[in-house]
């Protein structure tokens, strides 16, 4: 073991105050992101054990991408989304967005990814949702899903992004003003 020669105090306590003084130094910083939370709802077609089923569906959905500033943004959501009778499904699914949709204007999202189901028959499997944009954070979202014991299920809800239609929102500002936008050009 080779041992270094020993530092003396006045060396010591620089380091200290060195190492101190950076924690309380702040430069300005700007961490932009896109955020989606919306809540939606209607009907979903599924079959199970050779039985369809068409059921009031709740979904919600939750997550984050990059700086709405680019044409396109990847980001991932976490989902819910609730056959009411049956039971919920368990989501993680990645988001291809346009700025429009990403902006609360006119937009698209594309979401893809994987479910686990819970409840009797259990299913995991892939989902899938187109989801269109509107002003005012109004989408619609045409989504399915298929998994194992040939678990399938479509369904079309309408419903809104809270994200989309206050912190978002580029759009209506004429009428209804966006203060705080987490967005500016």
């Amino acid at each position: 073991m080779v041992r270094g020669r020993p530092v003396s105090l006045p060396l010591r306590a620089l380091r200290a105050v060195v190492a101190i003084a950076v924690l309380f130094v702040a430069l300005p910083a700007r961490a932009d992101i896109s955020s989606w939370a919306s809540v939606a709802s209607g009907p979903t077609m599924f079959e199970q054990e050779g039985n369809r089923y068409t059921v009031p569906t709740l979904e919600l959905k939750a997550g984050l991408g990059p700086p709405p500033g680019d044409l396109l943004a990847v980001g991932g959501l976490f989902q819910l989304q609730t056959h009411f009778g049956k039971g919920t499904d368990l989501a993680l699914v990645a988001r291809l967005a346009t700025r429009g949709f990403v902006t609360g204007g006119f937009g698209v999202a594309l979401d893809l990814g994987g479910y686990e189901r819970f409840w009797t028959p259990r299913s995991a499997g892939g989902v899938g949702a187109l989801v269109f944009g509107a002003p005012w954070g109004i989408i619609l979202s045409a989504n399915g899903g298929y998994g194992t014991h040939d678990q399938r299920h479509f369904g079309v809800v309408l419903g809104f992004d809270f994200a989309r239609l206050t912190v978002y929102r580029e759009t209506g500002t004429d009428y209804f003003p966006n203060p705080f936008p987490a967005f500016q050009k």
